[in-house]
């Protein structure tokens, strides 16, 4: 479950530096490529407690593979094709379709080991998480909204993750009393 917040926590945070005001290319410090892999082995991890995760697989390494590329590229100062902005609605709808799937899993490991691990919780702050970047692209030609949309989205994405690490501990805090004391606990 650490990989899975680890995750999240490159694909939905974004640090860039960028050269030359943006020209000469940027360095995202969190690149998203590392959280889908990270995504991936969390996922495959959890396996055994829900068949999402298996469902999630390609879409997670697809979205590796692209944001890999797009991380080079954007290194290499090479972005703003008109296709590139198609690929970019594509993956931003793929990589919600692949994070809803993790969020989902966690109700599947809820229901299935009558455990609460506050699942409930990530999928409703993930569904504003989506709704506002959904907004905020639909209004990133209005300058004053774009920007209270972005704050707003920061302010949800740490709320998102502040939910994600409280779903890893407590399946954490699960796992160890499921597997008894001679496996170690969550760190909190």
């Amino acid at each position: 479950m650490a990989k899975i917040f680890a995750g999240f926590l490159f694909v939905f945070l974004n640090f860039n530096l960028n050269f030359n005001n943006g020209a000469s290319g940027s360095l995202n410090l969190l690149p998203d490529f590392v959280g889908f892999i990270l995504l991936y082995l969390g996922t495959q991890q959890l396996r055994q407690e829900t068949e999402r995760y298996h469902q999630a697989k390609p879409w997670l390494l697809g979205l590796a593979v692209y944001s890999g590329i797009v991380w080079v590229m954007n290194l290499m100062g090479r972005t703003g094709s008109w296709l590139a902005v198609v690929l970019s609605l594509v993956a931003a709808v793929a990589t919600y379709y692949a994070t809803w799937l993790v969020i989902k899993g966690f109700d599947d490991i809820e229901k299935k080991n009558s455990v609460g691990i506050a699942a409930d919780e990530c999928m409703r702050i993930w569904k504003i998480c989506a709704i506002l970047n959904i907004v905020a692209m639909a209004f990133s030609w209005v300058p004053v909204i774009n920007i209270l949309l972005v704050l707003g989205m920061v302010v949800v994405t740490i709320m998102l993750l502040v939910s994600i690490n409280k779903t890893r501990k407590l399946y954490e805090g699960y796992t160890m009393l499921r597997h008894g004391p001679e496996h170690q606990g969550p760190e909190f």
